[in-house]
């Protein structure tokens, strides 16, 4: 009778027990953080306190959630239980990150191997934890700036559990690999060992559109991605997932940014109150680059009023003093996103261009080194490095970093233009026309032949530019007249067209150029020297004609003229008095 009723009270305790722990986790799935953690707590106490492990975490967990990160490491610590139990292991390690403690987070990490611990049939699968231990130490690694051991941690992440898509987050959001590691690193995931078969082909489809950044086409041949046939009935529904998933719209709009197509980059993120961080700052680099001072504004106050701790809401506002030209206060508030998010690249980037706006070269070069060092798979950093080197007349060092960038972008015309640059400056006038056909070559594969956007223009006008200098005057001509179409009314490229058509013998055409380059820029010198020139050229051929009519004016005239000043680099701060060379306007792209 009495072990009756023995049997009958554990039984009804063990329900007892049961019922609390259901009702935890309705109200951690609802969101009641308090609840869950009232109830998590007499569960832990009905189920024989501090022996109990499983409840022991989950008042841990719910501790957590509430933000009392300190509390619920030590709720755990204190009784050893992170040394025994593998959740209660990753609980505190995560309670501590999110503290800030970063060396307490290694040291605990390191205190006891993962792999032995005691795992429960109430915890999430085994290798889920583990990859989710991982990304803790790669997230800690990372804070304390040691860049190679985090990101061996977050690619562990990946091998143990193929799903955690934060460690590739992490992975792409920072540049932590190069392309060609990239490539390695999804070859070398072990779907086939942890997926079902019918999800393999989904999965490889979104981490491809996760790595391809720059929508390079001549990776999917490495990726495999031929293999993934869509004959199923189920692959339709796969592409229409692809095509409409958040990240999958966030991937297009990156590839639309680093084109130059910001207005359509702008319609594929609306609506902007339904932006993810990611999706922001997009918006943020395409209204930077776009001019747009109101909206900026406005997308940077509402991020500040909803997300104040965001790294990004502050990078939104340091962008908005950067474009109406408030250098310091631009990087007070970049310097303020970088403290929030010392892994920001894309902030670190603009915080050197507005060193570089105001012409100071070290300050800027010295927050490049910085985004390279925390964007090691980008070559925004090293192309910008490059453009300082040339500004502060260090052509060979500047051709040194465009290599290191080409080597990592082979496709983006930016590298090419200013390499050609480089060698321009040095008088390679054969080896500037190369490197200038092959970033139009590259610039005509990205806008599919439409090049309607101005940031182009400087390409075509240093083309016509280097054809001159190549005696190919007729080139020279085609090349700016196809500048004027994408930027109509360029003073300097009305008198670059005049000299080219001058030194062909056109001199009524060329005449029109220039006194359309002075109605633009009345104080153009070189314009007004070589107007006046050839109004004395036309005087001269008009008394010839007069007096002496057997001897003709020659078709091709041979003349000394002002030398022209070699094209410049950057953000066209150095101009001469005579430059007409249109120089390399880079535009601000942080993403990528």
């Amino acid at each position: 009778m009495c072990d009756s009723v023995a049997d009958s009270e554990f039984s009804g305790e063990q329900m007892a027990h049961e019922s609390l722990k259901s009702l935890v986790n309705q109200y951690t799935d609802l969101g009641m953080w308090s609840a869950a953690l009232f109830w998590a707590d007499k569960a832990h106490a009905l189920g024989g306190g501090s022996g109990e492990p499983y409840t022991a975490c989950t008042v841990a967990a719910s501790m957590l959630r509430r933000g009392e990160f300190h509390r619920a490491a030590y709720t755990l610590t204190s009784r050893g239980l992170h040394k025994l139990h593998l959740m209660s292991y990753y609980v505190a390690a995560r309670a501590l990150i999110e503290a800030k403690e970063y060396q307490d987070t290694l040291q605990l990490l390191d205190e006891v191997d993962p792999e032995n611990l005691m795992h429960t049939n109430d915890d999430p699968p085994r290798n889920r934890v583990l990859g989710a231990i991982a990304v803790v130490k790669g997230r800690a690694l990372g804070a304390m700036e040691r860049r190679s051991g985090a990101g061996n941690s977050f690619l562990q992440a990946l091998h143990k559990d193929v799903y955690c898509y934060e460690a590739l987050d992490y992975i792409t959001r920072h540049h932590m690999l190069t392309p060609q590691e990239e490539i390695e690193l999804l070859n070398s995931l072990p779907f086939e060992d942890q997926c079902n078969k019918s999800e393999i082909p989904l999965i490889k489809m979104l981490y491809f559109n996760e790595l391809n950044k720059y929508g390079s086409d001549d990776k999917e041949p490495k990726l495999s991605l031929a293999s993934l046939s869509l004959s199923d009935p189920s692959d339709e529904a796969i592409q229409r997932l692809v095509e409409c998933s958040t990240d999958a719209i966030e991937g297009r709009a990156r590839q639309l940014l680093r084109k130059g197509e910001f207005e359509m980059c702008l319609q594929i993120l609306a609506p902007a109150e339904g932006d993810s961080e990611r999706a922001s700052e997009l918006r943020t680099a395409c209204l930077a680059e776009l001019k747009r001072p109101p909206a900026l504004f406005s997308l940077a106050h509402r991020l500040v009023d909803k997300y104040p701790q965001s790294a990004t809401s502050w990078f939104a506002v340091g962008c908005y003093y950067y474009i109406i030209g408030k250098s310091e206060f631009a990087r007070r508030y970049l310097s303020k996103a970088t403290t929030l998010d010392r892994g920001m690249g894309s902030a670190w980037l603009a915080y050197g261009h507005s060193f570089a706006a105001d012409n100071e070269h070290d300050q800027a070069m010295a927050a490049y080194f910085k985004a390279s060092q925390l964007m090691s798979g980008c070559h925004l950093p090293l192309l910008y490095i490059g453009l300082e080197c040339g500004l502060t007349n260090n052509p060979k060092m500047a051709d040194k970093f465009f290599q290191q960038a080409l080597i990592l972008a082979p496709n983006d015309p930016h590298v090419t233009h200013e390499m050609g640059v480089i060698a321009f400056q040095n008088q390679q006038y054969e080896e500037a026309e190369k490197m200038w056909r092959r970033a139009l070559s590259e610039v005509n594969s990205i806008t599919k032949g439409n090049m309607v956007n101005d940031r182009w223009q400087p390409l075509l006008n240093n083309l016509g530019h280097v054809c001159r200098k190549n005696k190919k005057y007729l080139e020279a001509i085609d090349f700016h007249e196809q500048a004027l179409t994408i930027v109509p009314g360029c003073g300097a490229t009305y008198s670059a067209l005049g000299l080219c058509l001058a030194l062909i013998g056109e001199i009524e055409r060329a005449m029109d150029a220039f006194h359309s380059s002075l109605s633009k820029k009345p104080d153009d010198t070189f314009a007004t020297t070589m107007l006046t020139y050839l109004v004395d050229q036309l005087a001269e051929q008009a008394i010839i004609d007069d007096d002496i009519p057997e001897f003709p004016f020659p078709k091709s005239l041979s003349f000394n003229i002002p030398s022209v000043s070699k094209p410049t680099v950057g953000h066209d701060r150095e101009k001469s008095e005579f430059n007409i060379t249109c120089t390399s306007d880079m535009s601000m792209s942080f993403d990528e």
